[in-house]
Order: structure tokens, then C-alpha cells, then sequence
């Protein structure tokens, strides 16, 4: 977005005429809707996209909506960046350094685009960091691409080296885990515990109504024991399964502070600038002020370049810093201060909500992720 889509969109008719960005809801009740116009019954886990039908219509309505999805993000920039040579040297000239983290989960799309950058001047010192047994994406397009690929891709040789320490975990847990490695690694415990047993405990007398119940009763006794509450974790094999018991388990301990998938009220999305706002307003102040900097200038990217509304000449980063810092000790209710937050920052900038459509839609209450 800050490098291609919101300098170069003007290149782009699909682009050039102004746009809005959807969210993966959005996206998922478009999909859904189409399927059911289109005649198809989809149960809860059915994805409306696997219908070619459904993508070409989605597709139409998106651009006659001048509307763009997270995927599209990455397709126009692409085509932007292969259409354009210019763009890439025009990115190149002020990078110094790329790293990519978790490489593995790289698409297709990103490698493309990073490898234009960066043959557009290679004195850019460029590093890949991950673990191709780590590779979740698969389903969703990631690439754990061999060294000799990226060597072939980015037109250089790489260097290659491994770390083989493992400070996380036990033997016990390491060994099993060598197991299912797709690529061998030789990896190995030297954490503090790393001969240390520890127990499996399984059960199988409790049914599913009273699972909530037996879980609360493990976390107290752990909780009793002295076992610190951010070492406690709960699993599941969906997030499905973990929405609706995070609820009933706060609801067992009111008193365990929770790190659960649906305590947000506004759900994680970096390009809403809402959440933008809950997230300067929940960081500790004092801290993180370059951080805190970047993300008051990228509210201010989004709301000018990406849903162009007019903002008054003047106003910077640390205006909107101000504001959100002056509404932190108004109430203990944390949400009592995000909607004064909201409300003092958008008065700042002289937005009335209620009259912007493209605040409106994320502005509204949304399911929790």
C-alpha cells in the first residue's frame, strides 16, 4: 500500500478513479450473498469462492463498487510493478535493506515483486529468515522456496545458514516433533528444562456440555500452584472452538486476565483506521514513540489517500497522538475511552462519521474474529 498502491494507483484503471478497501468479512458476506443469488446452498465452512461463478461476480461487483480485497492488494501491485519498471527503481533508490520474516508463508505474488525491487539495485543487502517445517500457508499460497530458487529468482547467490537450538522446548517435545519434519534440521533442545519429562495427562470421562467446567478447574489448579497465567495455553483445532468457550471461560474466571480470539471490540484489521485508533490508545504511552508515530501518519495515509476524505491542512501525527493520549484516564471502561477517542479524533479532523460511507461500514459493530 505505502510503496505502490497509494503513490502509483494513478497508472491503474482499475485504480485511478479512487478506491475503498474491504475487510475479509466483507469479502465473505459478499461471497456468501452472490452464492445464495446464484442458487447454491453453502453450509459454515463451505468457502463461496471455490465457485468460479461466484469470483467473477464478486469481481464485477467489487469494481463497480470501487471497492478492493487484501488479495487484490497484492495482484495490482504486481501488475503495477511489471507495467512500470520506474516503480521498482523508484522504491529501490530508498531501501538500504530488506528482511523477510517467516519467508516461508511468501506467495507468489510477493516474490515477484521483491525480486523486481531488488534487481533494480542489487547493492540492497537482502535476507530471508524462516523454517520450511513451519509452512501453514500452503493452503493459502505460501512458498517455502529453496535456495536455489531464490538464487535463480532474485538473479544472486544466497547464503545459506541454520540455527539448530531450540530454547522453547523440551527433549521429549523436540523428538516427537522431529518426526514430522518435512526437511531435516538436526534441531535440538538447549533450553534450561530441556530434560525435563513432563506429564500427558488424558481424559476421557468428561463430556462435551461439561468441558468448560473441567478446563476452568485445570486453570485454577494450575493458577494454585504457581504456574504464571500467561503460561497456561488453551488449544483447539479450529478458532471456531475457541470463541464460544473463551466466552464461557471468562464467564467460569472473571478474574483470569485472557488472551482470547473475541475480546477485541474492534477485530484486527491494520488498514481500518478505527483499529488504528484502539490500538494507539491501548499502547502504553512513552513507549514505542517512533511506533506510536508511524501508525498516527498511517491512520492519516488512510484516511486521505485510501478513503479520500478531506482533511484540514495542518493536522500531524502528533495531533492525532494528542488526541488519543487526552482520552486514556477519562473512564476505567476501556471502552468508554476508545469511543471518546474515536469521537475527539474524527472531530479533530472535522469527519462526521455518520456522513462518510466509507466509515460507515466500519464503523458499525462487527463479529468478533
Amino acid at each position: 500500500m505505502q510503496f505502490i498502491i497509494r503513490p502509483y494507483a494513478m497508472y491503474s484503471s482499475r485504480l485511478n478513479k479512487g478506491y475503498t478497501i474491504i475487510d475479509e468479512y466483507a469479502k465473505d458476506e459478499y461471497g456468501r450473498s452472490i452464492a445464495k443469488g446464484l442458487g447454491l446452498k453453502l453450509n459454515y465452512y463451505d468457502d463461496p469462492f471455490a465457485y468460479p461463478a461466484v469470483v467473477t461476480a464478486y469481481e464485477a461487483l467489487l469494481a463497480a463498487n470501487k471497492e478492493i480485497d487484501f488479495e487484490m492488494i497484492l495482484r495490482f501491485s504486481e501488475e503495477l510493478s511489471n507495467r512500470c519498471p520506474f516503480i521498482c527503481s523508484n522504491i529501490a533508490a530508498v531501501l538500504n535493506s530488506v528482511l523477510v520474516d517467516e519467508f516461508q508463508d511468501t506467495n507468489e505474488l510477493q516474490y515477484s515483486i521483491l525480486a523486481r525491487i531488488y534487481k533494480a539495485d542489487k547493492s540492497i543487502s537482502l535476507m530471508f529468515v524462516g523454517d520450511v517445517n513451519q509452512a501453514i500457508y500452503g493452503s493459502l499460497g505460501g512458498i517455502a522456496k529453496s535456495k536455489a530458487e531464490l538464487d535463480a529468482l532474485y538473479e544472486t547467490t544466497f547464503e545459506e545458514m541454520s540455527l539448530t537450538g531450540c530454547y522453547r522446548s523440551t527433549n521429549r517435545v523436540v523428538n516427537l516433533y522431529r518426526n514430522f519434519e518435512v526437511c531435516e534440521t538436526g534441531v535440538c533442545s538447549v533450553a534450561k528444562i530441556k530434560d525435563a519429562a513432563g506429564t500427558i495427562n488424558y481424559c476421557r470421562s468428561t463430556s462435551k456440555e461439561n468441558l468448560t467446567v473441567e478446563i476452568a478447574a485445570i486453570i485454577r489448579s494450575e493458577l494454585a500452584s504457581g504456574t504464571p497465567s500467561e503460561e497456561i495455553c488453551v488449544l483447539a483445532p479450529r478458532w471456531q472452538n475457541l470463541l464460544s468457550l473463551s466466552r464461557d471461560l471468562r464467564s467460569q474466571l472473571p478474574n483470569v486476565l485472557f488472551d482470547a480470539p473475541d475480546i477485541s471490540p474492534i477485530k484486527y484489521d491494520p488498514l481500518n483506521p478505527l483499529y488504528l485508533v484502539a490500538r494507539l490508545l491501548f499502547m502504553p504511552s512513552g513507549e514505542n514513540v517512533s511506533l506510536r508515530k508511524r501508525i498516527a501518519t498511517e491512520f492519516l495515509s488512510i484516511i486521505r489517500d485510501d478513503l479520500k476524505i478531506t482533511v484540514p491542512d495542518g493536522i500531524a501525527n502528533y495531533d492525532i497522538l494528542s488526541a488519543v493520549n487526552h482520552c486514556r484516564s477519562l473512564d476505567t471502561d476501556g471502552l468508554v475511552c476508545l469511543r471518546a477517542a474515536i469521537e475527539r479524533v474524527f472531530a479533530l479532523l472535522r469527519i462526521d462519521i455518520g456522513n462518510e460511507l466509507s466509515l460507515i461500514h466500519i464503523s458499525e459493530p462487527t463479529r468478533p474474529y
